[in-house]
């Protein structure tokens, strides 16, 4: 067998199409393991061998809070890793070329991931800014605190609306301010919502005047994503 041969068309398209089969079966078999009670803390707490590829991968995207199952990762990975490498081989008409092309496709897909997930962080952001100032405000008009959140949920930006009502929702069952606070932190893990955990914590426990606390963290995260949205546009 030639050298030519081995390193020929046919035997690259064959081994693509061995490739595309591989990419079908992850697509069809790599579902998300079942997770039971108490699975999700000895899988945050696990070390790396402890854990299946799989597993280690899902565990790198939520770390990069990147909001994708490690299944459709690897399938929209491959797929457009093989088509990648078509077109790679195409236009360079090397094996080298092609499995060049072909690693663009993981490499590009977590960058596109990571893009918009900065853009929905910075949404995020700029939407907790706008929830802080009308929970300032009712706190300043004389509502309680629970009737500012409910503002927030009737009446906040879309983004944040969402975690307000379920803040509201936990709240109407009996659960902690705290405890309630705690899963929406969990979920999201933003630093700004973090602070402002704690700012309505403090004032559910001691009181005090909060308004002028509230105003000084919806300026700072004002400012805060001002600079992050030209720093984008650089």
């Amino acid at each position: 067998m030639s050298i030519h041969l081995l390193y020929g068309p046919n035997v690259f398209f064959a081994l693509l199409g061995a490739g595309g089969v591989f990419a079908m079966f992850l697509s069809l078999y790599a579902a998300a393991p079942v997770i039971g009670a108490g699975t999700l803390d000895r899988f945050g707490q696990a070390r790396p061998e402890e854990l299946g590829w799989r597993a280690s991968l899902q565990r790198k995207l939520d770390q990069a809070d990147l909001d994708i199952t490690a299944a459709e990762f690897v399938r929209v990975a491959a797929i457009s890793g093989v088509v990648l490498a078509v077109v790679g081989f195409a236009v360079t008409h090397t094996v080298a070329g092609a499995v060049l092309a072909a690693l663009l496709g993981p490499l590009g897909y977590w960058a596109l991931l990571g893009e918009r997930r900065d853009k929905r962080r910075q949404a995020y952001q700029d939407g907790l800014a706008r929830a802080t100032a009308i929970i300032r405000d009712s706190v300043s008009a004389g509502k309680g605190l629970r009737q500012a959140l409910e503002d927030v949920a009737r009446r906040g930006p879309r983004a944040v609306r969402g975690d307000f009502a379920d803040l509201i929702d936990r709240l109407g069952v009996g659960i902690p301010l705290g405890e309630a606070l705690e899963h929406i932190r969990n979920k999201r893990r933003d630093p700004v919502f973090d602070v402002l955990s704690e700012v309505l914590l403090v004032h559910e426990r001691y009181g005090g005047r909060v308004a002028a606390v509230l105003e000084r963290l919806a300026d700072s995260t004002r400012r805060r994503t001002s600079v992050r949205r030209r720093v984008r546009a650089e």
